[in-house]
């Protein structure tokens, strides 16, 4: 399985690490964040999670109730321009980051 973060989210990962340098990203089933599965935080999870991959110095996880997700071939982490007050931190920049999961 491929993972991929585009161009864009990672401008906006960047942005964060100025502020937040162990950033972590959480694929997780709560849906508690503005109904993204995405939540950034500043410090790696604990508990029953799984790490996927570093990309951009980030350590990506997935909750293991998400493991059908490891079917696909391809997820894509975007970022869209949105505002709320979530405690993903990207919400701080007016951002959210998406999930994209592509099957070939």
């Amino acid at each position: 399985m491929q993972i991929e973060i585009t161009e864009r989210a990672k401008e906006v990962i960047h942005d964060l690490r100025k502020n937040y340098p162990n950033l972590s990203i959480v694929i997780e089933s709560t849906s508690c964040c503005s109904n993204s599965s995405i939540f950034v935080r500043d410090n790696p999870p604990t508990g029953d999670i799984n790490f996927l991959k570093e990309i951009e110095g980030v350590k990506i996880y997935l909750d293991p109730s998400l493991k059908s997700l490891l079917n696909f071939n391809h997820l894509i982490i975007d970022v869209m321009n949105f505002t709320d007050d979530s405690l993903s931190l990207e919400t701080n920049l007016n951002k959210r980051f998406i999930l994209i999961a592509k099957k070939n």
